[in-house]
């Protein structure tokens, strides 16, 4: 069964997110993808994790692609 919602996961030490969406590769692995964050888009990050919906609309559009993309995933799963 394939998993629909990716799992996000913040790793502060280092400053990245990893995305983990269950789309395995070639191999029928499952690796994440990983992205960097700077200071201020943690706490962005931060407020997306715990499912936000007013940052969410805030941010639909922002510049990074991974903040964008999980505020796109909560307006469309509506939490």
């Amino acid at each position: 069964m394939e998993r629909v919602q990716p799992y996000y996961k913040l790793n502060r030490k280092r400053k990245e997110i990893e995305v983990w969406d269950g789309q395995p590769n070639r191999n029928m692995r499952v690796y994440p993808k990983t992205y960097s964050l700077d200071d201020e888009e943690i706490g962005i990050v931060e407020r997306l994790l715990q499912r936000d919906f007013k940052s969410a609309i805030l941010f639909r559009r922002h510049s990074n692609e991974v903040i964008s993309e999980m505020a796109l995933d909560i307006l469309e799963r509506r939490g």
